[in-house]
């Protein structure tokens, strides 16, 4: 699962920070994280896939706390997670600044998560340290599991389309609300008691038109199942479903 790390840097020190996260999560292996840097020479692209904001603190005008704020130095990442509602995608926001400014110390960070309605997950100051790599990867790490729990696909969802001749076993799972659809599978390797909606064939020819029908017919996404139980990933679930 790639997850996106989006940020601006015009000092260097978020682009340092970010670099370094990206690194360190990628060396633990647990999830694909990929450093991008937005600036106003940058194309907007539509977020398909969860993705955290990384905000330092510009402001130019203003003191942020009671003479208003004019905030310019972020546009073009705030326009980048607006774009084509990309901030539906937004798993949180990690800010950061200069605590010298007291009340004013990761305010754009604030801002950015009251707008898009995503939680402050993290912050640290300036260009960061080891202890605030671990700190912050430990927080992404516990919201993406957050999010992969929200976003399960609950066993109503799922139908097993199998023959009724269990000794040959073929069958293929499928996942209509997500438009998913398995490899062709044994269903008595993996725990189908969840399963309410089993329809049993009688041909093999069968199950493998049923799945032919909704690749290449209906788009569906062709997604490995693994593991004791028969369901799909989390992770299969942050794809776009395409419809014509």
């Amino acid at each position: 699962m790639k997850i996106r790390l989006l940020y601006i840097s015009v000092s260097g020190n978020t682009r340092h920070f970010v670099t370094n996260l990206a690194t360190y999560g990628n060396e633990i292996g647990d999830y694909e994280f990929e450093p991008v840097e937005i600036s106003d020479a940058s194309v907007d692209n539509i977020e398909t896939d969860p993705f955290f904001v990384f905000v330092p603190t510009y402001l130019d005008g203003g003191n942020g706390i009671h003479s208003g704020v004019k905030e310019i130095m972020t546009n073009a990442l705030s326009d980048q997670v607006d774009f084509n509602r990309g901030s539906q995608k937004l798993l949180g926001v990690v800010g950061s600044g200069n605590k010298n400014f007291n009340a004013q110390y990761i305010l754009t960070a604030r801002r950015y998560a009251v707008e898009f309605h995503a939680p402050m997950i993290a912050e640290y100051e300036l260009r960061g340290t080891n202890r605030d790599l671990e700190r912050v990867y430990a927080h992404m790490t516990h919201r993406i599991k957050e999010y992969l729990a929200e976003h399960a696909p609950s066993p109503s969802d799922l139908r097993l389309v199998r023959l009724a001749d269990h000794v040959q076993g073929e069958g293929v799972l499928i996942d209509d609300t997500h438009h998913l659809v398995s490899q062709i599978l044994v269903p008595d390797l993996h725990d189908c008691s969840e399963l309410t909606q089993i329809t049993e064939v009688v041909h093999p020819e069968e199950v493998y038109s049923a799945q032919g029908n909704l690749i290449s017919v209906q788009h569906y996404w062709l997604w490995p199942v693994q593991g004791k139980k028969l369901a799909f990933p989390a992770a299969a679930l942050t794809h776009e479903v395409v419809s014509d």
